[in-house]
């Protein structure tokens, strides 16, 4: 087993960016979940039958009317390595850049609201410096549809 499976804490590139070994380490994931769970965001990604994870501490940010310290979020990519929107991210990604998670809860309109339904959206973004210079790429990750309850990608969490 390649040392990256072994589930450790990978380092926290909130602040430094990315490293070139964590992108590599990203494009042979076979399982990426995204999480958050205040104070900040996490992205856990590993491959092989045993499915060990690694973490990466990221920025992350929900745009909800309940957002605040009892807010959670969780979305998983089963098979990240035939997502496209995946591979391009990974594609475009490059060593300092930083990458964070932004939540959109309740991003729904009249059909969804009449059918009780929720929408709620994750993007990953990728704060690029270069110089003086710098660049925001945006990427809709995923989108869940459906009734207020723990299936949803964003739930206020009653007990803590």
């Amino acid at each position: 087993m390649p040392d990256w499976q072994i589930g450790t804490y990978v380092a926290d590139y909130v602040s430094t960016g990315i490293t070139r070994t964590v992108i590599n380490q990203l494009k042979r994931a076979e399982l990426v979940c995204f999480r958050h769970t205040p104070p900040a965001g996490t992205i856990e990604f590993g491959s092989g039958a045993s499915a060990f994870l690694q973490t990466l501490t990221v920025g992350s940010t929900i745009k909800s009317f309940y957002d605040g310290p009892k807010t959670f979020a969780f979305e998983g990519l089963t098979v990240p390595l035939h997502d496209e929107v995946w591979q391009t991210f990974l594609s475009l990604l490059r060593p300092s850049d930083r990458v964070s998670l932004y939540w959109k809860a309740s991003n729904s309109n009249g059909y969804t609201k009449d059918a009780g339904l929720y929408r709620d959206e994750l993007y990953i973004i990728v704060d690029r410096h270069r110089g003086a210079k710098g660049v925001t790429l945006r990427f809709f990750l995923s989108v869940s549809i459906c009734p207020d309850n723990t299936a949803r990608m964003i739930r206020k969490v009653s007990a803590w």
